[in-house]
């Protein structure tokens, strides 16, 4: 067991697995496992305090975790720099779950903040979504009319201009 009087501090856990992070996951995994065979052996002289040390300890190993690897923002928390780097898919996602959020805010008289940011938030993604979306179906596509001209020119002389107007407004 690591000595207990030394102050645990996420920080220099952070600092000294910040090059290996699966080193650090590592670790975590043997606290947690030193933690759960000391709890089959709850008869052992000193079990409180080696388990308060092995439970001081996985909750600084998982700060430090938490530094190293944070996990995503909520969506209530977006600014327009977060909103700027979704995807597609993202952004659709993010949008149903500030929708759902400004659903259940609306009513509320005395969360009125929340319910404005939720707007301002849904706006944002709105716009991005907009950048975003993908070809329309109404846009013709290149590849579309490049095998409608090399119809046309492997017909040869047969090909009549009524039937190259047709082919050109299948297209449309």
């Amino acid at each position: 067991m690591a000595n207990t009087n030394l102050k645990l501090d996420p920080n220099v856990f952070a600092q000294k697995y910040a090059q290996d992070l699966d080193a650090l996951k590592r670790e975590l995994r043997n606290v947690q496992s030193k933690k759960c065979t000391l709890k089959k052996r709850k008869g052992v002289e000193n079990y409180e305090a080696a388990m308060a040390e092995l439970v001081a300890q996985e909750q600084v190993l998982k700060e430090a975790r938490q530094i190293l690897e944070p996990h995503d923002r909520k969506v209530t928390e977006y600014t327009q720099a977060d909103v700027d780097m979704l995807d597609y898919d993202s952004c659709r996602k993010a949008i149903r779950s500030i929708q759902s959020t400004k659903c259940l805010t609306s009513t509320l008289a005395d969360d009125k903040s929340r319910f404005e940011s939720a707007c301002k938030i849904e706006a944002m993604l709105q716009a991005r979504l907009a950048e975003l979306k993908p070809i329309d179906d109404e846009l013709l596509k290149k590849k579309e009319l490049v095998g409608v001209l090399d119809s046309i020119k492997t017909a040869g002389p047969e090909m009549t201009l009524e039937k190259a107007i047709e082919m050109i407004e299948a297209l449309i």
